[in-house]
């Protein structure tokens, strides 16, 4: 990384997707909402929270869900430390870009002249194990070409529309978490053909706390474009899903053909009484709130 005195450092360099952030006495600026930069082993990257989340089974999507916002410890606002090798991580935050999996020629990356992004060596195994730790899907070990190319994810279920689709419903599924976090009955989502994000509203008439939706923003957004595409091929399907996993989850989906749109409802209202939130609750166990 190179930091020069105009304030202006310049990460990883060499590559086409170099990252600049501009800074202000050493603070960096938040240009756009939503950015955040992660300090891997010394080297910085800045991307958008919802390229993490939008692959909410692996580690950094876990990380930096807005459930456990409470236990991320920034510095200068919105960095991270993580002690990985920061020039392996070059591969790790392209899969989260692109869904795609990019391996090295071992024999060019040893070599000092090569116009690779990364000057130093990279192993094919180390590559691997990086892959594990941050829990990327679908690194094929056993893979015998090891020239520098795009290859395919090799297995179905890790085509990139099928973790897209995985992704869509595990949003739901926190979606629902957040209704009944706040006592919500019900939500409709709806999505639009012209790719426009989202939008949504509850099911009680008093409006909430602008965090909250902000919350189920931050969730569902990633989807916007390709939301409508989903519903409309798997609606059926996600709605059956959803209410056998979720016990009292009633689901309607809606295609307004005319309106170039698609709305799923989500009613939450039957899945968990008030009765059984005080019992489960320590003041229900203590014994001395009202009974059944």
């Amino acid at each position: 990384m190179n930091v020069y005195s105009n304030g202006v450092s310049a990460v990883c360099n060499n590559n086409s997707d170099a990252t600049i952030i501009n800074t202000n006495n050493g603070i960096p600026i938040m240009i756009g909402e939503e950015r955040i930069v992660v300090n891997v082993g010394g080297v910085k990257y800045e991307t958008y929270r919802s390229t993490f989340t939008a692959y909410p089974t692996t580690l950094l999507g876990i990380m930096f869900h807005e459930r456990n916002s409470a236990l991320l410890h920034p510095v200068n606002g919105n960095e991270h430390f993580i002690d990985r090798d920061g020039h392996l991580f070059w591969y790790i935050l392209q899969f989260y870009r692109t869904g795609k999996i990019y391996w090295p020629d071992e024999r060019s990356s040893s070599n000092s002249n090569s116009s690779n992004h990364n000057l130093l060596p990279i192993s094919r195994e180390a590559l691997e194990d990086e892959m594990d730790y941050f829990q990327i899907p679908g690194t094929p070990r056993d893979t015998e070409n090891m020239s520098f190319t795009t290859i395919s994810l090799r297995s179905a279920a890790q085509h990139p529309a099928v973790i897209k689709l995985d992704s869509f419903v595990a949003a739901l599924r926190e979606i629902i978490y957040e209704l009944l976090a706040i006592f919500e009955t019900s939500i409709r989502i709806t999505f639009q053909k012209n790719r426009g994000p989202p939008y949504f509203y509850f099911g009680h008439s008093t409006d909430h706390d602008a965090a909250i939706s902000d919350t189920v923003k931050m969730i569902i957004n990633p989807f916007g474009s390709v939301g409508y595409t989903i519903l409309g091929k798997f609606g059926g399907e996600i709605g059956s899903f959803l209410e056998h996993d979720q016990p009292g989850l009633k689901w309607k989906y809606e295609d307004y053909a005319n309106l170039n749109s698609r709305s799923v409802r989500m009613l939450v209202n039957g899945m968990f009484g008030d009765d059984e939130v005080l019992k489960n609750s320590s003041l229900g166990k203590s014994g001395l709130c009202r009974a059944e």
